[in-house]
């Protein structure tokens, strides 16, 4: 599904980074520009739920055909996310 291409900004709260998740057409999911290992198990209209190598779900949630919103299951945290405006270059692993 198209609606879930591009990148979104989400913020953890424990250390105030802001990262990237980014879903690429063939559905690759990549945080901070890393893909992830693991493989989509549902996608329809209202979520996305990738599993990690871990056993760990990503849900991406939609609402009104955009994402608003990924959770963590390793962390047992929701993220709201939003759409990044500008291309990010920089690595959050480099910022201190």
């Amino acid at each position: 599904m198209l609606t879930y291409i591009g990148k979104w900004n989400f913020t953890d709260d424990l250390n105030g980074r802001i990262h990237v998740l980014q879903i690429t057409e063939p559905l690759d999911v990549l945080i901070d520009g890393r893909k992830l290992p693991g493989k989509i198990v549902h996608l329809d209209e209202k979520e996305l739920l990738f599993l990690d190598n871990y056993g760990y779900h990503l849900r991406v949630d939609l609402s009104e055909h955009k994402p608003i919103s990924l959770f963590d299951e390793a962390d047992n945290q929701v993220y709201p996310v939003t759409r990044c405006e500008t291309l990010q270059t920089n690595d959050p692993a480099s910022e201190k």
